[in-house]
């Protein structure tokens, strides 16, 4: 049969490595042992897109032998880059399950195919690394071998393909400039926001994020210029949201207030929206207004953090 996939994305990855690891046990072996956890395991726990306060796992597994079970947090990629310090808040989620007591053990893998593997420094944030080469090798080998594993086999070989072709930075001169002045800028007139120097950027990239040292892990400070929005964003806060309000309704300023952002909580503000693929000269005032908030926001989450810490 002669099978063409083309269009695979991540979660079609995603889903078919989860049910192999749950319907296959010769499949789920091959993946335990290659990540140290032994054989012979069965499954008690499995899910998708798990969102925490701290990120989102692709996947969550938990494996037992009957005795210890060991929890397993999976990032895949087909060709999309690493987040900055993704791996380490794979690693900080990790640590938050065992303090927490959720979890005896907790590992987090990476899967990926092996050219992303090589070429990415950040991999090595994470416990294990596993190519798609492999797990397609370890399909070949399925003893119920059929139709439907010849499927699974092309659409990994699709993703490996993708991987190796897929997503390239095409820096965008005008876009790039604009990040340039923008940091120029921000950094003048209010350093204490901390925006990272920028690099060459897309036509795409059109959320600015700061840095500032107060924040702590799954809060971001953005301004997101093409809708008109500066936010302080709480990563996974919008399952939290009630009880969000509840911490920060009553102590907001003039001109804030909180909503959902797909799957954040955001304190918000609005602003002028910008098109950044312009002169910077014809848009500074609306980012000065733009920086502006930000500091106001920031400055906000200080005096409120401060003033909850005293009350507890």
């Amino acid at each position: 049969m002669n099978l063409s996939l083309s269009g695979v994305t991540e979660r079609d990855v995603d889903l078919m490595i989860l049910e192999e690891i749950i319907a296959s046990q010769e499949f789920r072996d091959r993946f335990t042992e290659r990540i140290g956890i032994g054989t012979a395991l069965s499954v008690t726990s499995a899910a998708r897109s798990v969102t925490t306060s701290n990120g989102e796992s692709d996947l969550e597994v938990s494996f037992t032998d009957g005795h210890r079970t060991t929890h397993v947090l999976i990032e895949n990629k087909v060709d999309a880059p690493l987040q900055p310090s993704q791996g380490e808040r794979y690693q900080a989620r990790a640590e938050m399950y065992v303090e927490q007591g959720e979890h005896e053990v907790v590992i987090a893998v990476l899967t990926a195919p092996s050219r992303y593997l090589s070429s990415k420094r950040q991999v090595q944030s994470f416990e294990h690394q596993v190519a798609y080469e492999e797990i397609r090798e370890w399909l070949h080998d399925l003893t119920a071998s059929d139709s439907r594993t010849a499927y699974k086999v092309a659409l990994i070989e699709a993703a490996i393909v993708r991987g190796e072709t897929g997503w390239v930075l095409k820096p965008d001169p005008t876009t790039t400039e604009f990040w340039r002045e923008y940091w120029i800028l921000a950094t003048r007139i209010a350093p204490e926001l901390r925006m990272p120097e920028p690099d060459a950027k897309p036509a795409t990239s059109g959320f600015i994020a700061f840095r500032p040292s107060e924040l702590p892990d799954g809060y971001e400070l953005l301004h997101k210029l093409p809708y008109g929005h500066v936010d302080l964003q709480i990563r996974g806060g919008a399952e939290q949201i009630g009880s969000i309000r509840d911490r920060y309704e009553p102590h907001l300023d003039s001109g804030m207030r909180i909503e959902r952002a797909s799957k954040s909580a955001v304190i918000r503000i609005t602003v002028p929206k910008i098109q950044f693929r312009t002169s910077f000269s014809n848009v500074e005032a609306e980012v000065k207004e733009g920086v502006a908030a930000a500091r106001r926001l920031l400055n906000w989450y200080r005096t409120t953090e401060t003033a909850q810490t005293g009350q507890q």
